[in-house]
């Protein structure tokens, strides 16, 4: 075998594993592609759930602060006519004794409103912060369950692509003397 004949070989023989591990990477590049796509693809998923768990939490926050605008409203116009309801006891005294006697009869009357106005505005603060809590844990673990094939999927392209270096370094030849 002559020089020339030689080099043709080698040639050919470098153009044929150069189109090897071409092909290879080309299919490793469509595959990788593909997933890329479908993860892509996946994204619309949590996106349409993140977006109705914002349209829930909107709702939430609605409902609340109407009860609890409405429930302001209640305590004041039960403090008015509190305030009211005492200058009409002050007028119908006889004697300062009386007012203050009287006064002193309404404190009851006027702690017990405000205990149940408070009551009230805590059971609203409750009730909102149970609901957010729901949502969120309902989102987070509704968001954690799709992360997991995601993981999955890549640890999965990591080994393939951890595949095709390993083939394409058994598929070289080894320098011929």
């Amino acid at each position: 075998m002559n020089l020339v004949e030689r080099l043709a070989e080698m040639t050919s023989d470098a153009r044929d594993q150069a189109a090897r591990l071409a092909a290879q990477a080309s299919s490793t590049a469509r595959g990788s592609v593909s997933r890329a796509a479908d993860a892509v693809e996946a994204t619309s998923a949590p996106i349409s759930r993140l977006a109705d768990a914002g349209l829930q939490l909107n709702k939430l926050a609605f409902d609340y602060m109407t009860q609890v605008v409405g429930h302001q409203a209640q305590m004041l116009t039960g403090a008015v006519n509190d305030g009211a309801h005492r200058l009409r006891l002050l007028v119908k005294a006889r004697s300062l004794p009386d007012a203050y006697a009287v006064q002193v009869e309404y404190f009851d009357v006027t702690r017990e409103r405000l205990t149940q106005d408070a009551n009230r505005a805590l059971r609203i603060v409750t009730d909102a912060g149970r609901g957010v809590s729901k949502l969120a844990s309902s989102a987070y673990s509704e968001f954690s369950r799709k992360a997991a094939p995601t993981t999955r999927a890549l640890k999965a392209t990591k080994r393939a692509s951890a595949r095709v270096k390993s083939t394409a370094r058994k598929t070289r030849k080894p320098k011929a003397a």
